[in-house]
């Protein structure tokens, strides 16, 4: 009877024992739990652990923050290999200037002075007046004094393949004339160029007949006189 009696307490004893473990193991993973939650908190709010995790000499308050700090990262980012970086592109506008030939008049100017009054240029028909002159006059320092522009529409062409016509159109384009500003140091020859003979000159030549170039002298001596005649009637 006194040993079952024993045998009894001894089984309640252990019993408590094991349910007051429990307790205090329980009681310490709530308290761990607390603290984890308070840390991750501060890590994620305050700025100055932020700033903790980065710049050297602060003096954490827990060594496992500063040994192991707290990374964010989703599923996404490490099932997905990441794509490597790449600059944004970089586009720049479509501005052509294509010279072009230019006429015999302005060739004898360049050959003589080194300087053409005139030059035609062929760009994209959505340059502007302004665009062109700041092209000519930052990229090859020349002096432009007006621009003239002119649009052209593209040229049709058909094309005819297999009892098929197929129109299309070339490109529209823009004509340019840019005028130049003088130089200083360059100066223009005041005498006119040769002009062409006239037909009846052309004709009297061919019949042996020498042109008047100047008036006689009796119509030149009347020519002021009628002149002034002119003007006191009016």
């Amino acid at each position: 009877m006194f040993r079952a009696a024993e045998h009894l307490l001894i089984k309640d004893a252990c019993k408590a024992s094991a349910w007051l473990d429990f307790n205090e193991h329980l009681r310490t993973a709530s308290q761990l739990v607390i603290e984890t939650a308070s840390c991750s908190s501060s890590c994620l709010t305050s700025p100055k652990s932020y700033q903790s995790r980065t710049y050297k000499g602060y003096a954490y308050e827990d060594q496992r923050q500063a040994n192991d700090p707290v990374k964010f990262a989703s599923a996404e980012s490490t099932i997905m290999p990441r794509a490597p970086f790449r600059r944004a592109p970089i586009y720049f506008p479509d501005v052509r200037l294509q010279m072009l030939k230019p006429s015999p008049e302005v060739l004898k100017q360049i050959k003589e002075t080194g300087w053409a009054r005139e030059v035609a240029f062929r760009t994209t028909p959505n340059m502007t007046k302004l665009e062109i002159k700041g092209i000519l006059e930052s990229l090859y320092g020349m002096k432009v004094e007006r621009v003239s522009t002119i649009n052209y529409l593209g040229r049709r062409h058909v094309t005819v393949d297999q009892l098929k016509r197929t129109q299309w159109r070339e490109d529209d384009w823009k004509k340019a004339y840019v005028i130049f500003k003088r130089p200083a140091d360059v100066q223009l020859q005041s005498s006119k160029p040769a002009q062409r003979p006239s037909m009846l000159e052309q004709l009297m030549r061919a019949k042996g007949v020498e042109p008047r170039t100047q008036a006689p002298a009796g119509v030149a001596a009347l020519a002021p006189a009628a002149g002034l005649q002119r003007s006191g009637q009016q």
